[in-house]
């Protein structure tokens, strides 16, 4: 079942680390400590999210229009100084 349908965690954040609650720390230090833990593990079915970039408005549209194309729900635009907080509520 795994071969015909493969599982991978993919994480896009890190809120604790060593026991401690680290959501005031800048998403760049935070995003740090994830890609470490993540390569440290060496586990091919848990990775981190791709950091993406852009210049335009226009480029971050088309962008936006392929992850549609590729049944996603969309694109999380964060600051890299920004701490973490919770999402809006939707319904």
């Amino acid at each position: 079942m795994i071969k015909e349908t493969p599982v991978v965690f993919v994480a896009y954040d890190l809120l604790e680390w060593e026991m401690q609650d680290i959501r005031k720390q800048p998403l760049q230090v935070r995003r740090h400590l994830l890609e470490q833990l993540t390569d440290s593990v060496a586990n091919p079915s848990l990775t981190y999210s791709d950091c993406i970039t852009f210049s335009s408005w226009e480029e971050l549209i088309a962008l936006r229009i392929q992850c549609r194309e590729n049944f996603s729900e969309g694109l999380m635009l964060k600051r890299k100084t920004s701490s973490y907080h919770t999402g809006r509520r939707l319904g």
